[in-house]
């Protein structure tokens, strides 16, 4: 493996590559102080069964008291989700705002699921990890991944 995988159009920019890597930085920071400080609210939560399926379970609704209500993703008030993966040896993040996207995409194609274990049923839909990884790539170069403001989502 000693070929040089770099295209031969990169050209290394290093302001532009400091930037991007301090950006990332400071998204992976207000993450760490929002579990140890408790500013911001971060939804996680753990999927074994995703690296199996290549989907993650994201609910929308729960049936409390006989009847269906929003729940999860319809009424968060996290600005991040971080879904636990690969028996707790990976972690993906994403805004909540970019993942109500995806959840309405999915819904859009049909990707309905109901998890109907303990004394809550849930309704809610698959979310392919590949959409969850590229979402943001997808969502800068234009593709169909909006994002979804907070209630809009099934």
């Amino acid at each position: 493996m000693d070929e040089d995988r770099v295209p031969d159009t990169y050209k290394p920019e290093f302001d532009i590559d400091i930037k991007r890597g301090k950006q990332g930085e400071m998204f992976v920071q207000d993450i760490v102080d929002a579990m140890s400080k408790g500013g911001h609210r971060i939804e996680i939560k753990r999927d074994d069964m995703s690296q199996v399926t290549g989907n993650i379970y994201v609910e929308y609704r729960c049936k409390r008291r006989g009847a269906w209500a929003p729940s999860g993703i319809s009424t968060t008030e996290a600005q991040v989700w971080v879904f636990v993966l690969d028996l707790g040896n990976l972690a993906v993040c994403i805004s909540t705002e970019r993942l109500r996207g995806l959840v309405k995409e999915a819904h859009s194609r049909g990707r309905k699921a109901e998890e109907k274990d303990g004394s809550h049923p849930t309704k809610g839909v698959l979310v392919r990890l590949t959409d969850l990884v590229t979402a943001g790539t997808h969502a800068r170069r234009g593709k169909h991944f909006a994002t979804a403001p907070r209630g809009s989502t099934p």
